[in-house]
C-alpha cells in the first residue's frame, strides 16, 4: 500500500501540476477545500478541468471531484 501511495502522490495533471501532493496538503494544514486541475474525461476522452473537494475526517482524506465542461 505504501508504494502505491508513493506513486499516486507524484502524478501530474497535463500541466505539470502535482495536484494530489497539493490535495494532501490542503486537507492535511486547512483541512478541507477544493483543487482545480486538468485531466482526460474518461466519457468524452477529451482533456477537461476539473475540480476536487478533499477532506481531512480524523486519519482519513475523503475526497470527490467533477469535471467542470
Amino acid at each position: 500500500m505504501i508504494a502505491h501511495s508513493a506513486i499516486i502522490r507524484d502524478i501530474k495533471d497535463l500541466d505539470g501540476k502535482y495536484f494530489v501532493q497539493e490535495q494532501i496538503k490542503l486537507a492535511t494544514t486547512a483541512g478541507s477545500g477544493w483543487v482545480n486541475f486538468r485531466w482526460p474525461n474518461p466519457v468524452s476522452k477529451d482533456v477537461e478541468s476539473k475540480t476536487v473537494y478533499i477532506e481531512r475526517v480524523d486519519e482519513l482524506l475523503i475526497g470527490g471531484g467533477i469535471y467542470k465542461k
